[in-house]
């Protein structure tokens, strides 16, 4: 067993004597070894573990580690703010596994998934239209994989110990408005596990999804841009939305809302 603490370091834990070693510096040796974290360890002190050997670690997980992990220790973070209603309040891995009794087949075992968990609403929350977006108490899951890296290096890390599967075999039209089959969850067991190498990979993996850092820079003007020209364009027409108007439903989880 390793855990991951504050300022980057890898510590093992003889479970027989309880006794402690330092191991960052052969961090790589333990990929496969269950590890957890400190509590308050950021971002930050996840790259601060890599760069130890951070050739080494480009070379094992791929996907530009080395440029998003220069990226966040080069650039000043963002202050860590919980006053804006949106501000994500934690940095989230967990297991979110589908199953389709169809195939049979069981997809997410190979990597954690990785977002954002915002603050709780002080208050219900509606939409422009009158739907309700929010109630008290909920959270909003934030994708991350748009935001640069310095937003979230002073966020904290923490890890879901809930195993979610989902059932991916669509049956019946009814099953949205049931909120049982395709999309919602078919049990919840407690007690996942982590390694150290799903933890460095499930982020690594979800923050290179647009490719290394410039490449994800682009995406976010290509995205504004496209903004910007929609709501300048002559010929467009809104309305307001009608309650009875087709929409996609929402996953349980609300797994939508992407930072731009």
């Amino acid at each position: 067993m390793v855990e991951i603490k504050k300022g980057g370091k890898l510590i093992q834990t003889e479970v027989e004597c309880s006794q402690e070693q330092d191991v960052t510096d052969s961090a790589v040796r333990f990929l496969f070894d269950y590890c957890t974290l400190e509590d308050g360890v950021t971002i930050r002190d996840i790259f601060l573990l890599l760069n130890s050997e951070l050739e080494l670690f480009d070379l094992v997980l791929g996907n530009w580690t080395k440029e998003i992990v220069n990226e966040g220790l080069s650039q000043p973070g963002k202050p860590y703010d919980l006053s804006d209603e949106e501000a994500i309040e934690y940095l989230e891995l967990y297991w979110s596994v589908s199953y389709d009794e169809s195939t049979p087949e069981l997809n997410g075992i190979n990597r954690p998934e990785f977002h954002g968990v915002g603050v709780a609403q002080k208050e219900d929350k509606v939409f422009e239209w009158g739907g309700l977006e929010h109630k008290k108490g909920e959270r909003t899951r934030w994708a991350v994989d748009l935001s640069p890296v310095s937003d979230l290096v002073n966020i904290p890390v923490k890890l879901n110990t809930d195993f979610v599967v989902f059932d991916d075999d669509p049956k019946h039209e009814t099953d949205m408005d049931q909120q049982v089959g395709f999309g919602f969850p078919i049990g919840t067991y407690k007690g996942a596990n982590f390694t150290l190498g799903n933890i460095l990979e499930g982020i690594i993996w979800e923050l290179s999804f647009h490719g290394e850092p410039a490449q994800r820079n682009a995406m976010i003007q290509e995205l504004r841009r496209r903004v910007e020209e929609t709501k300048n364009a002559p010929d467009l027409h809104t309305r307001p939305f009608d309650g009875d108007d087709e929409v996609h439903h929402k996953y349980p989880e609300d797994q939508g809302h992407r930072k731009v």
